[in-house]
């Protein structure tokens, strides 16, 4: 960004690694999640002014202590929009797929929250931004505040949500692609109304005037706000590639991939996918990759290991389980069955803390599994023969570039339509519901045929195919997003055409 510009990012899910970490420390504390990423900082451009330091500035309170080395402040915004997913009825309906009782435990959730605070919340939290980059969650309360402080606006999305004629919203799949375009109108203006009398009440107070029936959208699209759509090309619609109707202003960037952090991200495997370390030239075994920063102790070891098991990774992000240790008993049989290891990563689901988790890990005589917190997806999923997952977009971004086959295990959401992404792309030969149906047996039957399969199998294949495509699109995606944030305008104040080519 450019020398003294002061970029916030407001409301970013926990789509990185470094997120996911962040996420643990706050999810019991008041205020939604403002993770922090990654920030390149480029040389000042020729003629900046030289006096002005590089800052990168999170949005809002006081900082707390800082994390693996990021070193980005952050601040907190009203309320908690996570919270329900660690309240027991949630995680039972969330496990028997009972979304009327998900909804109503919802609204009953978010009834707690003064929601006129929330939002003005965001007006301390974005004070003395530049560019505001807004992601889904946040992008109407951006939009105003942006508006009144005269800060330019840029909308990061994880996925292919703009509106297309091409192929339909994946929350609202609809019979004929006549409708491709009404499905996003339909859900777009759903939301609206449950927010516009509290959001045009609040633009009153700033100033500003009302955003009319068509709300935020109708913005967007006059005021040509850029957005970038942080996906690859193959999560767009059945052609793979971005929709021809989308207007100029809307980039497709690609996943943004965490660099790697570790000299072996591709790590050679045997027949039955065990990771094996490359040969020195005398024919030795190589000394172990130092371990990237913040790795959990003990994970480099399990991992490069003698045991001739292959290693599987298993774990559910953000979707916390409502019996942690039978995750465990599960993710247990199932390796037992399928001749494998595990690493279980444990998210938000609490599997370090359980009394009867400690208990059975402690009888693991074998060491068929291994816990940690959170691990870096860059560094180990190359390092592991399958990946079980509950498919979130950025766990799923992270298992395509790997180039390591999939076994999907969804929970809700955009999960199941990111799951039959990878099974259209050949990737995950089998999808699993994580539900109260999901046994051991049918786990490890998924697992096996995976493991099995040779490395030149059509499954293998077509995983090596998909990562080179991902990893290609995602190669510019940090410096696209940086081109796009500095070029960014003040919202409601549109570039105008000088007929040369520029933009005014």
């Amino acid at each position: 960004c450019r020398p003294g510009q002061s970029v916030l990012f407001p409301h970013l899910e926990s789509h990185t690694d470094a997120g996911r970490a962040q996420a643990e420390e706050d999810h019991r504390h008041r205020g939604h999640r403002l993770t922090r990423r990654r920030a390149a900082i480029r040389p000042a451009r020729r003629g900046a002014p030289a006096s002005r330091p590089h800052r990168l500035r999170r949005s809002g309170g006081p900082p707390r202590p800082r994390r693996r080395g990021f070193g980005l402040d952050r601040r907190l915004i009203e309320g908690d929009s996570a919270g329900l997913l660690h309240e027991e009825d949630a995680q039972v309906a969330l496990r028997s797929k009972n979304m009327l009782t998900l909804m109503r435990l919802t609204k009953a959730w978010e009834a707690r929250w003064d929601k006129r605070a929330i939002l003005r919340s965001y007006e301390e939290a974005l004070r003395g931004a530049d560019v505001i980059v807004a992601s889904a969650l946040s992008l109407t309360p951006c939009l105003c505040v942006a508006e009144a402080t005269g800060a330019a606006l840029v909308a990061l999305i994880p996925g292919p949500t703009w509106p297309t004629a091409e192929f339909p919203l994946w929350a609202l799949p609809v019979p004929c692609p006549c409708l491709n375009r009404w499905s996003y109108n339909v859900a777009f203006s759903a939301l609206w109304r449950d927010e516009k009398a509290t959001v045009e009440a609040w633009r009153a107070e700033l100033g500003l005037p009302p955003l009319g029936p068509g709300g935020p959208m109708t913005f967007f699209a006059a005021d040509e706000t850029p957005i970038i759509v942080a996906a690859s090309a193959l999560a767009c619609g059945p052609r793979g590639q971005a929709p021809g109707d989308w207007p100029d202003h809307v980039h497709l960037s690609g996943f943004l991939l965490a660099p790697p952090t570790s000299p072996l991200m591709s790590p050679p495997r045997t027949s039955r996918g065990a990771y094996t370390p490359r040969a020195t030239s005398s024919g030795a075994a190589p000394a172990p990759a130092p371990a990237p920063p913040g790795l959990a102790p003990g994970l480099q070891a399990f991992v490069t290991s003698p045991d001739p098991r292959p290693i599987v990774y298993l774990g559910f992000g953000s979707m916390p389980a409502p019996q942690p240790v039978e995750v465990l008993r599960l993710a247990q049989s199932a390796c037992e069955a399928a001749k494998c290891r595990a690493v279980v990563v444990a998210g938000w689901t609490a599997l370090r803390d359980d009394p009867e988790c400690t208990r059975l890990l402690a009888a693991d005589a074998r060491s068929t599994l291994f816990v940690v917190p959170h691990a870096p997806h860059g560094w180990l999923f190359p390092r592991c023969s399958a990946l079980v997952h509950h498919c979130g977009v950025g766990t799923m971004a992270a298992a395509l570039a790997s180039g390591v086959p999939q076994v999907p295990c969804t929970f809700m959401l955009d999960q199941p339509h990111n799951a039959r992404l990878c099974q259209r792309l050949g990737v995950a030969p089998q999808i699993l519901t994580f539900d109260s149906h999901l046994a051991a047996p049918k786990l490890a039957r998924a697992l096996a045929a995976v493991l099995e399969e040779p490395t030149d199998g059509p499954v293998h294949t077509a995983a090596a195919r998909v990562a080179a495509r991902i990893r290609e699109e995602s190669a510019g995606a940090a410096e696209l997003c940086a081109t796009v944030v500095e070029s960014a305008h003040p919202a409601g104040k549109r570039r105008l055409p000088l007929g040369n080519g520029t933009m005014l």
